[in-house]
């Protein structure tokens, strides 16, 4: 078997390769202040197989590298999975860097947009993080 990683923080994707054929890829939009996974799916045959965990750990060894915090929106049933790698739901964060969230709705009290899927991801060392929702 041969897996490959294909990595590109230009166009915002991770994709994993299994013998010439795609069976998995991540989303995800870079600003300054963040890393926000848009999607993120592996093909129904090779779930639970730990191929999520390897595009996870991609992007969070580059998120790590520039010391950015990664945000996400996770299903119900996808947030156990989440939390092994680090994850932590905004609404119950005991971290110890401070988190500021910031609305990109002023109109929307940020109580209002947080929803209890809402997952944050800190490098180590950071002190504080903004993070645009």
């Amino acid at each position: 078997m041969k897996l490959i990683v294909r990595f590109d923080s230009d166009d915002g994707t991770c994709r994993l390769i299994r013998n010439g054929k795609q069976i998995g890829e991540t989303l995800f939009m870079e600003t300054r202040t963040q890393i926000t996974i848009t999607d993120a799916n592996v093909d129904e045959k090779f779930q639970m197989k730990g191929y999520g965990r390897i595009m996870l750990k991609t992007i969070m060894r580059y998120a790590q590298e520039r010391k950015k915090p990664i945000y996400l929106f996770a299903l119900d049933d996808a947030v156990t999975f989440y939390e092994s790698l680090g994850f932590c739901r905004i609404k119950k964060w005991t971290g110890t860097c401070e988190i500021f969230i910031k609305n990109l709705n002023p109109k929307k009290p940020k109580e209002k947009q947080i929803d209890d899927t809402d997952m944050i991801w800190v490098p180590k060392g950071k002190k504080k993080a903004t993070v645009y929702i």
